[in-house]
């Protein structure tokens, strides 16, 4: 149908209510384009009201956004039982009152290995974590990233950071 109007509804992965985008129409030929903005994983709605003689129609579309944050080395190498810190924000919003839980994550033995300690951003999404290197023998280049896992009360799928490089 040229000219038709479609509604646009978005429902975020962490929501239960629908809220409505935009409304565009379609091409001469019936068709219609909609360029999805950034933002969270989300369920679009694609619905067109019908006619007295043209049925109503919808349909949905799962839009899955993964996780990113920053991550920042306080320095780029280390003697061993040297302190590193390490500081970061999350991308995405909108973030959770308690903060998100992400892993540090270094790359041993040919997969990612989480580091001990959990890490708990704040309200505006930043966390910095301290990591103390006692066990490396010899001098290592470790490879390390920033995990942020899927859970309820963040709108985004499983991410990592950018990976930065330790010499210890």
């Amino acid at each position: 149908l040229a000219g038709a109007p479609v509604t646009v509804l978005a429902k975020p992965r962490t929501s239960t209510t629908w809220k409505t985008e935009r409304t565009i129409r379609t091409d001469t030929r019936g068709r219609f384009r909609y360029h999805v903005p950034t933002g969270p994983s989300r369920t679009l709605r694609f619905t067109y009201q019908g006619t007295d003689t043209v049925r109503p129609d919808s349909a949905d579309h799962t839009q899955l956004t993964k996780a990113s944050t920053t991550i920042r080395a306080s320095r780029r190498s280390a003697r061993v039982g040297q302190t590193i810190t390490f500081t970061g924000r999350l991308k995405g919003r909108p973030i959770p009152t308690d903060g998100k839980v992400l892993a540090l994550q270094a790359f041993d033995g040919g997969r990612w290995r989480n580091f001990p300690q959990v890490v708990t951003t704040n309200k505006a999404g930043r966390w910095t974590t301290s990591l103390k290197f006692e066990r490396t023998q010899g001098i290592y280049t470790y490879k390390i990233r920033a995990r942020i896992f899927r859970d309820s009360s963040y709108p985004y799928e499983t991410g990592v950071s950018r990976t930065i490089y330790l010499t210890v």
